[in-house]
């Protein structure tokens, strides 16, 4: 070993601590000497300089045993800048420490201390001492002979314990990797089942076990699981792709009580007893489902028409018109008034919980208030949850029927949103066309001698384990789906204009454009679920979008390797927990969202050291997804960075990202948003209260300004 090298690494080591100094020669040289070594501190009260002729004392107690024992071979001191070196042969006489105490060195400041062990030679080891001085840095070395079996125990674990440690964990992981998979295999039925079911510690201590009794009633246009034939006429069932549907479900099977949904599957009617009701899930019927069939002149009118062509637009500021037309109008209250009167009587007791869903059913409670006061039983609770942006004042009063819709929705005792904006908006848009006393104080409006509550929920997914795959099992997977490429973005969404699909293709095309380094290695591949393919503004969201595809494709293919896959078709859950799995990104670019969703499934269900979030501003979930990169989707070129970002982050800061994410989403999930919306339903002086500690409502939601 040359002196050169030995100066090289004396570098590896590095204490900018005068304490920790100490500590650690004393640590070093115990370890390599077996003797009981104390270092006093020895610098002088101008902290941070030292005087040279003092390190012969600070050196002194690691010198002596070694000159005692006759196992010093030399003192060296060497100028580190010029090289040069001077041995201090201990035959000569004297105490070599003593000889440099006589030296005349100006006090430097000291920059950096460094200390350690190194092997030198083939029977030596050095102990060093390093003070670079900014004109006059020296070394000093003292070198003692190792004993052989000090030598053979460094030796070994210098030498071998990096293979011996891979070798190990190779071992453990093959075994681990077996166990597993034969695990999965033969308690894969019981797996499956208890996911079905879910997790019931957790909803069982949010929502009590059956809350003294109370019956749930859900209204939805949504159904939880759709019947279809196929084109063999074999009846199908799937689960669809709803935002709704995932907070809702697994709080109805833990529950228990009734849903009341449209039946639009093909073999819905097939499938129900004589009053459309069926008990559900297949597996494991935890509740029952109701199914109203509508005429296709009722759907058309009322969903396509009133619901989806005039309020949608109307609540998201997507810059599509919104459309309305008297006869929408008509069989908007026509249907309204159908799920009103698909309500058993049974359910409109004192412990009922009706719970209307969003903007197709804004009458329902208005109806159902009637139904109690025409039946003088005005004890049953009724709430709506709005799950789509609420528009401001001036927007709203585009409505040709707004006044009724807002009449309709005050029939409950409860209204929620996503967000408190939208809670703001609301009660500004009261204001503004109704004559109702608003109470700024308790966030309420009162009308007709019933006071409504407006209170803002964030939605939430079921925390129900996801398995993760294993990375044959990733492989295999982008390989089923025709991807090809090394790094993978994902996005999981219904075709709809407010989604941002336009803008995320032209986004991720001009992410090509600026990295050229990743085409032919990066594919981006959307899950597209065909969404009301009635209505105009639909089919041309998807010529438009397929053309975006083609054009993007043409430009940057490169052999087997497509830049963006579209998989345009309905996935049931079980392929969308999996399909996440292979995003090291996911895109949410919503250009106006309630929440979405989707961007905590993806969280969920990708491991954390591996996936990175890319969210849209305008979606409710970027208040609380904070550690996602929150981008304006409007903005191609802030897309385009932000994917850029989100691939190139260091490991421990993805990890760091996704793990905060994952205990959001945990702790806020869908049981706690079901639990704050029926303690908010239920009467204070009621016992059967949810089991979840909370401050009072009035503390928990800040009061918007009066003016």
């Amino acid at each position: 070993m040359t002196f050169s090298a030995l100066l090289m690494a004396i570098g590896l080591v590095t204490i900018e601590d005068h304490k920790s100094t100490e500590n650690t020669m004393s640590q070093l040289a115990s370890l390599a000497t077996g003797l009981e070594v104390k270092i006093s501190k020895k610098f002088n009260k101008s902290y941070g300089t030292i005087q040279y002729k003092r390190i012969a004392h600070l050196i002194q107690p690691i010198y002596q045993p070694l000159h005692d024992s006759g196992e010093l071979t030399q003192v060296t001191i060497c100028n580190t800048l010029s090289g040069e070196h001077k041995s201090i042969p201990d035959d000569l006489g004297g105490n070599p420490c003593q000889r440099l105490q006589t030296q005349k060195e100006p006090t430097k400041q000291l920059q950096k201390a460094k200390v350690g062990w190194i092997d030198f030679e083939s029977s030596k080891r050095i102990f060093y001492y390093s003070i670079p001085f900014r004109k006059n840095p020296y070394v000093l070395i003292i070198s003692k002979t190792m004993p052989s079996s000090l030598k053979l125990w460094f030796g070994l674990i210098l030498k071998d314990f990096i293979l011996i440690w891979i070798i190990l964990m190779s071992v453990v992981t093959l075994i681990t990797s077996q166990i597993k998979n034969q695990f999965m295999e033969r308690f894969k039925p019981q797996l499956a089942r208890w996911f079905e079911e879910g997790s019931s510690k957790p909803s069982n201590d949010l929502l009590g076990k059956n809350l003294n009794q109370a019956e749930l009633v859900v209204i939805s246009n949504r159904e939880p699981y759709i019947h279809n034939y196929s084109d063999l006429g074999q009846i199908e069932m799937i689960r669809p792709a709803s935002g709704l549907v995932t907070a809702l479900e697994p709080i109805l099977r833990n529950l228990g009580g009734l849903w009341i949904a449209h039946g639009s599957g093909t073999a819905d009617q097939a499938t129900t007893d004589s009053e459309g009701k069926i008990r559900v899930p297949p597996s494991n019927p935890k509740y029952t489902l109701k199914r109203v069939l509508l005429s296709k002149e009722e759907e058309i009118g009322y969903y396509y028409g009133f619901a989806n062509e005039g309020l949608w637009p109307l609540c998201h500021l997507a810059h599509n018109r919104p459309i309305f037309r008297l006869s929408d109008w008509e069989y908007y209250r026509k249907v309204n008034q159908r799920f009103t009167d698909a309500i058993p009587t049974q359910n409109l007791t004192q412990k009922s919980l009706i719970l209307v869903q969003d903007y197709h059913f804004a009458l329902v409670p208005q109806l159902i208030r009637k139904r109690l006061n025409a039946s003088q039983d005005s004890s049953a609770r009724v709430g709506i949850f709005w799950h789509i942006p609420w528009p401001n004042p001036e927007t709203f009063g585009i409505c040709p029927w707004g006044k009724d819709l807002l009449k309709g929705m005050l029939g409950a005792d409860v209204i929620g949103f996503h967000t408190q904006f939208h809670c703001n908006n609301f009660l500004e848009t009261c204001n503004r066309y109704l004559e109702a006393r608003i109470d700024l104080e308790h966030f309420s409006v009162s009308m007709d001698n019933h006071e409504t509550f407006v209170r803002a929920f964030p939605i939430g997914i079921e925390p129900t384990p996801v398995r993760f795959l294993l990375e044959s099992e990733v492989q295999e997977l982008k390989l089923r789906y025709g991807i090809h490429a090394e790094i993978v973005a994902v996005g999981v969404d219904r075709l709809d204009y407010t989604k941002g699909l336009i803008e995320r293709i032209e986004g991720i095309e001009r992410f090509l454009e600026k990295n050229p380094q990743y085409i032919g290695r990066f594919t981006f591949a959307q899950m597209g679920s065909p969404s009301r393919t009635h209505i105009p503004a639909y089919r041309l969201l998807v010529d438009q979008f397929e053309a975006s595809v083609l054009r993007v494709n043409e430009r940057f293919s490169r052999g087997k390797v497509k830049p963006i896959i579209f998989l345009h078709q309905h996935y049931d859950w079980e392929q969308i927990q999996y399909f996440y799995q292979i995003g090291d990104v996911c895109l949410v670019t919503s250009l106006h969202d309630g929440m979405n969703l989707v961007a905590k499934e993806y969280v969920w269900c990708q491991k954390a050291e591996k996936g990175a979030l890319i969210l849209s501003k305008f979606a409710g979930a970027s208040r609380e997804l904070t550690e996602a990169f929150i981008v304006n989707p409007y903005s191609t070129e802030e897309l385009a960075d932000s994917i850029s970002a989100a691939l190139s982050l260091c490991p421990k800061e993805r990890k760091k990202r996704m793990l905060t994410m994952k205990e959001k989403i945990e702790s806020h999930n869908a049981f706690h948003w079901a639990a704050d919306l029926i303690r908010a339903l239920q009467p204070k002086e009621d016992s059967f209260a949810v089991q979840l500690p909370m401050t009072d409502l009035e503390d928990k939601f800040p009061l918007i300004d009066a003016s």
